[in-house]
Parts: structure tokens; C-alpha cells; sequence
């Protein structure tokens, strides 16, 4: 028998299938791992340029550097906008940055197993519609026991089939599942399927999560260091541009 036949049928989760036909990645891992350097690469280059603009606009603020008003006037508006450019391309490059990575995580982190081995396509291919009707229609606690039989017992098809159909009774009430301890079953049955699909995963991706997880954290970084420091700048000037005002008040009023 084909092993692909097992999934005729819709899972009521996504499944990845590392080594089958049937799902098509949005992205491969090396795919991925090129994207990410690429990312890191911009990263590491837009929070240089904000490093570099921030120090060139705090030498331009230090009015002591300076003989006159107006040559520290200017040095400030030449180097205000540079400043501006750097801290918006910043926040430009980690949120393109930090959306990849987001969205690779979810792929990495699909809870799915991967595939079936070839002698094990016929037993969970025979066994699939009666998993699919038990996890649609038994009472909860009924089906959290059996997916706890399956664990004890070590049954990696059962398992398999399990974490494939499963899923929907951890979010979705059934039409038994107001019965007294539905909701401990439930919060069972979630964790039993969790540690079946930590299990049964491909862990050949884990170095690019690990990778896309730094990835991730990189961008976050820049992305606030860019904001606080837009902000703060923007505070900077604010009171700048106040305190002359607050002078000048009260040489206005007494006219």
C-alpha cells in the first residue's frame, strides 16, 4: 500500500512529512538558513550605521566643541536627519528581520510528527479511520485514555495517528465534552499529544531553529535599541526647543 493513501483525508492538524510528497514547505531549512544570513547581514549593517549616526549627532550636540551658535546649529541639523534615516532604516531592516524569523519558527515548530517509516504506512493506514472517528466523536476522557494507552504501550503508529487528528478536541468542545472532568481530560489529553509530537519531530531542523531563534532576538534588539533611542531623541529636542521659549516669556511679558 501507498503510505501517502493515509492522508486522503484532511487531518483536523497540518502534518509535516519530511520525507514524503505531500506537504510542501513553505520554506526549506537551507533555504531558510540563507534567508537568515542575509537577515543577520542587514541587521548587523543598519545597527552599525545607527551606532556610527548617534555618536556623529552626540559630537554635534556638545556644544562645547563649537565656538559659536551657529556653527553648533549646524552641525546639528546636518547631522539631525542622518541620525533619523539611520534609526528608521533600523527599524525597517528588524522587523523585516523579526517577521521572517517569526514565520519560520511557526514552520519549524509545527506540532506534527514527521513521517511514518515505509513499514509502518500499512498498519497506520488501516488503523486511520477508526483513530479519526475515535478522536472525533469518543467523550473526552474516553479518548485522553486511550492517547495515554498508546504512550504507556509505546505504540509509535497510534501515537502517530493520534498527534495527527487529535488536536481539534484540546480547543474544540465535543458533543460530550460537557461531562464532569472534561476540562482536566482535556488539559491532559494536551499535554500527552505535546510530548508525543516533541517525541516524534524531526529534530534534523533544530540547528536552524536554534539559528532562527538568535535571529529573532537580534532583530528585537536593534528594533528597540532603534525606538528608544528615535524617542528619546525626540524628547531631547523637544526640551531643546522649549527651554529658549520658557526664556523668553517672561522678557515678553514685562514689555
Amino acid at each position: 500500500m501507498d503510505r501517502d493513501s493515509i492522508l486522503d483525508e484532511e487531518p483536523t492538524t497540518p502534518i509535516h512529512r519530511s520525507d514524503a510528497g505531500d506537504f510542501d514547505p513553505a520554506m526549506t531549512p537551507h533555504a531558510m538558513e540563507t534567508l537568515l544570513r542575509g537577515d543577520g547581514d542587514r541587521v548587523t549593517a543598519a545597527s552599525r550605521r545607527l551606532s556610527e549616526a548617534r555618536q556623529q549627532f552626540e559630537i554635534a550636540t556638545d556644544r562645547s566643541r563649537f565656538s559659536t551658535d551657529t556653527g553648533h546649529a549646524g552641525a546639528v541639523a546636518e547631522a539631525e536627519p542622518v541620525l533619523r534615516r539611520a534609526e528608521l532604516d533600523a527599524v525597517a531592516v528588524a522587523e523585516s528581520a523579526e517577521l521572517n524569523a517569526r514565520q519560520f519558527l511557526a514552520q519549524l515548530q509545527q506540532p506534527t510528527p514527521p513521517s511514518l517509516a515505509d513499514a509502518d504506512a500499512p498498519v497506520a493506514a488501516a488503523r486511520a479511520p477508526f483513530v479519526r472517528e475515535d478522536c472525533a466523536d469518543l467523550p473526552i476522557a474516553e479518548l485522553t485514555s486511550r492517547v495515554r494507552l498508546a504512550v504507556m504501550t509505546d505504540s509509535r503508529v497510534d501515537q502517530w495517528l493520534y498527534a495527527r487528528y487529535a488536536g481539534a478536541r484540546t480547543t474544540e468542545a465535543g458533543h460530550h465534552d460537557d461531562l464532569p472532568g472534561a476540562d482536566v481530560a482535556r488539559r491532559e489529553l494536551q499535554t500527552l499529544l505535546g510530548g508525543i509530537r516533541d517525541r516524534l519531530r524531526d529534530r534534523g531542523s533544530d540547528p536552524v531553529r536554534e539559528r532562527t531563534t538568535a535571529s529573532l532576538r537580534s532583530a528585537q534588539a536593534l528594533r528597540s535599541t532603534a525606538s528608544a533611542r528615535a524617542n528619546r531623541r525626540d524628547a531631547e529636542v523637544a526640551i531643546e526647543r522649549m527651554i529658549p521659549n520658557a526664556v523668553k516669556i517672561p522678557e515678553e511679558a514685562a514689555r
